[in-house]
């Protein structure tokens, strides 16, 4: 300030003018006064005013002289206002920490105590699970400080955490389908977590303690095991479905059996769609979510099914058996193009061992009732299996043959009393040319005598 002072006197000092009526004088500069904080704007105002506050005017202009030391004023004024302002601006723009003293950060909230944690855990807040494990390391890293009965009871604390968080996050993960997705990861993450702290404890050397050795918790298994028990709820058949009615015992058993097999197909098909569509991208790598599913779903199938091969079949139940074994499931489930083959590739297999399938197929076979329209109800389950059924209806229509001729003789001796004896007689006698040249036209393609390969099973 003192040389804007000695520049605004020295200016004055030096100045040669003539006299200036007094009403042209002007007042003098404002030295004494300390200048204000100005934008940039304002600035360029304010030099411009000043400048010519310094000079006096009068009429007619200036000289030549006078107007060049005008502008002279007029630069070296601005010059220093500019100064005067790059400083006030760098004040405005420095930092807050340079003008407001630091604050104090606040302190964290303490963790959430046992009963809090119990509270939370009973209403399903899973996020807080990372305050449980911290209490379970304290109590390790601890424990020898504390006495026994203190560190049991402590310890039975924490594990009754366990058991409500362990509730929680199966209850969550029981059918993902019903469930929150952001409530699905945090369940997802809880597991990894406890597997991770199960492999930390088991690589560190742990000092003997009173505390009961809880690790490993295989959560993970524990999850597998909660996919098998809703397979097994989602597979079985409500009772709402079952209908009621006066049926024959043999026709309600059999018609059950297809409604159950039924209703596991269609289930295991929709749910490995929605796992493989909407589970395995959200899922990490560690759970294998699809082939966890399809091996459940494929083992409960497979036990049904075989549970119910062990009963003494007739010919509506094992026909059903080789359908679905040898046709519907591998055509419409393993093989289901919006599966995109992924069941192929795990190699689940068939429903049914081999052996056990062919013991079916000669039961089937070899049954008394079989008639020539069962060929083509063979040919539905495998085109094999029709092939097969071709000579064992000619050894039955041979058997036929001699029953229906001793049968007929029978009636010509033993019904004459009969009101249409005669009438039936003379039907069988006209029909009996016809039925003959069919069945000849039909053996004509059986050149060998019924293979005995299908009864192996049986001799074993």
């Amino acid at each position: 300030m003192m040389k804007m002072m000695t520049f605004f006197q020295s200016s004055q000092g030096n100045q040669i003018s003539p006299p200036v009526p007094p009403q042209y004088e002007s007042e003098p500069s404002p030295i004494g006064r300390k200048p204000s904080a100005v934008s940039e704007t304002e600035s360029d105002t304010i030099s411009i005013a000043s400048s010519e506050d310094l000079s006096p005017r009068r009429e007619g202009g200036l000289s030549p002289c006078k107007e060049e030391e005008k502008k002279k004023k007029k630069k070296g004024i601005r010059k220093m206002l500019n100064v005067i302002n790059k400083g006030i601006r760098r004040k405005s723009h420095s930092s807050p920490s340079d003008e407001v003293p630091e604050t104090e950060a606040k302190p964290e909230a303490p963790p959430p105590t046992v009963e809090e944690l119990y509270s939370l855990l009973e209403q399903g807040r899973l996020e807080v699970a990372h305050h449980l494990l911290r209490l379970e390391r304290e109590l390790v890293q601890n424990g020898s400080g504390i006495n026994e009965e203190e560190l049991i009871r402590q310890q039975s604390k924490v594990e009754a955490l366990y058991t409500l968080l362990k509730i929680a996050v199966l209850r969550v993960l029981h059918w993902p389908k019903e469930t929150e997705p952001g409530l699905l990861l945090e369940a997802l993450n809880i597991i990894l977590e406890q597997e991770q702290e199960d492999q930390r404890v088991a690589a560190e050397a742990r000092e003997p303690s009173a505390l009961v050795n809880t690790r490993p918790r295989n959560w993970l298994k524990l999850w597998q095991e909660g996919v098998r028990d809703s397979v097994e709820i989602r597979m079985t058949r409500p009772h709402s479905m079952i209908p009621d009615g006066n049926r024959s015992e043999g026709k309600e058993a059999s018609s059950e059996a297809a409604q159950s097999f039924l209703h596991m197909g269609k289930t295991m098909k929709e749910d490995l769609q929605f796992v493989a569509e909407h589970l395995q991208p959200i899922y990490p790598a560690e759970f294998n979510v699809f082939h966890t599913y399809a091996v459940c779903y494929h083992n409960y199938f497979s036990a049904q099914i075989s549970s119910m091969a062990q009963f003494e079949l007739n010919k509506e139940d094992t026909s059903l058996l080789l359908l679905w074994v040898q046709n519907l499931y591998p055509s419409e489930i393993i093989d289901n193009a919006k599966l995109s083959g992924r069941l192929r590739e795990i190699g689940l297999g068939s429903l049914l061992p081999p052996k056990q399938i062919r013991r079916l197929e000669v039961n089937y076979l070899s049954d008394e009732t079989i008639i020539s329209a069962l060929q083509l109800k063979a040919e539905n389950i495998t085109i094999d299996l029709g092939k097969q059924i071709k000579p064992l209806l000619m050894t039955k229509f041979s058997s036929f043959l001699k029953s229906y001729q001793q049968a007929f003789v029978d009636f010509l001796e033993k019904g004459k009393q009969q009101k249409y004896y005669r009438a039936i007689i003379m039907a069988n006698i006209n029909n009996c040319l016809a039925f003959r040249t069919h069945i000849e036209k039909a053996s004509q393609a059986l050149k060998k005598e019924p293979s005995s390969f299908i009864f192996h099973p049986l001799l074993r």
